[in-house]
Parts: C-alpha cells; structure tokens; sequence
C-alpha cells in the first residue's frame, strides 16, 4: 500500500468532553493531534478527548497493541478490526493534577498495516493552579552574620504571585502571606491582571518583595525557609527562599565525611579546624548536635582565646541500623560576629 498518505487514514471529528464554562474554541495541528486548551486545575480531575481513527486503506487492518506514553492516560479503542473505510473511536482520558503544567500525551496503535504500522495520536493541554508562585524557590544570596539584626530589606528579590480563573468568574485575592524570621515578604505594587489562552483564562499577577530582616541569630551555612500565601477562596501556595550566611569564622573542611562505619558499635573520628578569617581570637564555648542528633559528639577541643581551633568530632554508630545518616554540629563561639558555626557531617554504616 506504498503511496497512502499518512493523513488520510485518520480523521479528527469530536470536540473536547471537558470546557471551561464558554464558547472555547479549539485549534487542530492535523488531525491526529488536538489541544485541549487551558484549565483551571481545580475544576476538573481529567481531560477527555474522543478521536474517530478510519481505516481509509483498501484491506482489512488489526490493532495489534495500545501504547501510551504516561500511566496517567487511560485510553479506551472502541474496535481492534477495521474493515476496509471502516470507522472506529478512540477516547483519551489524562489524569490532571491540581499545578502549573504544559502536558502532551501520546496513544500509539500497532497495527499489522504494511505501509504505516504506528498510528499515534496526540492530547495536549495546559493546566493552571488557581495561585502559584512563578518561583518554586528563590535565592537571596549572601549575608554575612555581622550584619546588625534590625536591618530589613537586605538582598532583596522579587516574585510574582499569580491567580488564575475563568473569565466569566470573579477573580480570587490574597488573604494572608507569612514566612519565618528572618525572611520577610510583603506585596510591593499593585496587581497585573491580563488574559490568556485566547482570552478564556483570566490572569492576576501580584508583585511580592522577598528579603532578609537580619539574620545574626542563624549559624553560618547555607538556609533556606518556606514562604505561603493563602487565598480567599480558601487555595494556598508556597516558594521556597534560601540564602548563604556566611561568618568571619571558617571550618575545614565545611563537611565532614566519616566514610563507612564497620560494627554494630563501631566508631570513628576526624578533625576539623575553625578559623578566624579576620584574624581575631575566640574561645569555643560549647559543642552541641543540632536536632538532637547525638550519634556525632566533640572529642576534645581547647578553651584558649586565639584565632585558630582544631577539634575532634567522633562519629558513633551505637546500634543504628540506618544506612546513611547525616547532621550538623553547632559550634558556640565568643566571637561577637559569629556566635555560632555550623559543620555538617555524613556517614555510611556498613
């Protein structure tokens, strides 16, 4: 059956089971492939589309198997014969999450016929939380612990809080925004608001400026805090924001590995040394595990005022059956721009 063109065995005819609540009009690229548009995640569990597949050869073709592309499809094929000019459905069911996310799925059909054995069909979609942030995460740098804490406003970042509904319903607000110290956030302009998918889906921007209030209570080391924004229709969103405290206190190495740990009971120990990097001396007032993570304790350390400390962490399994473990230890100092030194640690029980 050399010379069959490949669009003529395939006709498109059904529209979208699931709309928006209006008039949407949907565009086909040809007629195995079809967009389903923009939705809002909230208001439907699945995206449905019905192809009508024709047998336009001169000869009876069998559907030998049904591929998909994704778990998250169901696909239902009506007839797994088709006489010649015989039609049949094909019906597309994607599972649609409740975020932000540009999908295309693909339902293929193995056929036994000679000139094209793979018939694909494709269902594409956008899908629209209604509010996210345009950042998962931001970053905001570094801060150095010297820093007076009531300062506000440093490294300050902005991102945009976005809603998103159908047009012909009225468009949610913010009802509250709250992160921990030392992260700040406020809405720092008016809202944008504009259209999209054709002038179906309304769009709100809100700008919001993400900074650091301070910080001189926070170890040295990288950090990071979660910012949520609730929405008077009761929907929430959450970005992360991180930043790197850094201190005139220096460790070294800045991670500590203490590779694998034979033994029920087995242990082992490593050095590390704190440095002034401005030269000025200090006393380590105490060793403590944070969150309580007792299986890394300090061997010894001395209590001498000057610039520069080596201590003595010993690792100790103690029974545990756990694989990989990891934790930090907080090193309390008397230096007035870095009271505290974070040394994180790792190890393997073999």
């Amino acid at each position: 059956m050399s010379g069959i063109d490949r669009r003529s065995t395939v006709v498109v005819m059904m529209p979208l089971l699931l709309s928006l609540g209006c008039n949407a009009r949907h565009d086909f690229k040809d007629e195995r492939t079809f967009d389903g548009g923009g939705r809002i995640a909230s208001n439907y569990s699945t995206v449905t589309h019905t192809f009508k597949v024709q047998n336009s050869t001169k000869k009876t073709v069998k559907v030998l198997d049904v591929k998909k592309s994704c778990t998250c499809t169901k696909a239902d094929l009506s007839k797994n014969e088709l006489l010649p000019g015989e039609e049949t459905t094909l019906t597309l069911s994607v599972s649609k999450p409740p975020t932000f996310l540009q999908w295309s799925v693909q339902c293929t059909l193995i056929t036994d016929d000679d000139s094209e054995a793979e018939w694909t069909y494709t269902l594409s979609y956008r899908s629209y939380a209604p509010v996210r942030f345009d950042h998962d995460s931001i970053d905001l740098g570094e801060i150095s612990s010297a820093v007076d804490s009531s300062r506000s406003n440093l490294n300050r970042s902005t991102a945009w809080l976005e809603f998103y509904s159908p047009v012909e319903e009225d468009g949610d607000s913010l009802e509250s925004l709250n992160a921990p110290s030392p992260l700040h956030v406020e809405v720092v302009g008016k809202a944008l608001v504009d259209t999209i998918e054709s002038g179906r889906i309304r769009r709100t921007r809100l700008p919001i400026g993400i900074d650091l209030a301070g910080s001189i209570d926070n170890p040295s080391g990288r950090h990071a805090a979660t910012v949520d924004a609730k929405t008077r229709l009761g929907y929430s969103a959450s970005m992360v924001g991180t930043w790197l405290e850094s201190t005139p206190i220096s460790a070294s190495p800045e991670t500590i590995f203490f590779g694998k740990v034979t033994g029920a009971q087995g242990s082992t120990s490593r050095n590390v040394s704190i440095t002034s990097t401005d030269g000025r001396p200090f006393r380590i007032l105490a060793i403590e595990a944070e969150a309580d993570r007792a299986s890394v304790q300090a061997e010894a350390w001395d209590r001498e005022n000057k610039p520069m400390h080596v201590v003595a962490l010993n690792y100790s399994r103690r029974g545990s059956t756990q694989r990989f473990l990891s934790g930090a230890m907080i090193l309390k100092t008397d230096h007035p721009a870095a009271p505290r030194v974070r040394v994180v640690w790792s190890a393997i029980n073999d």
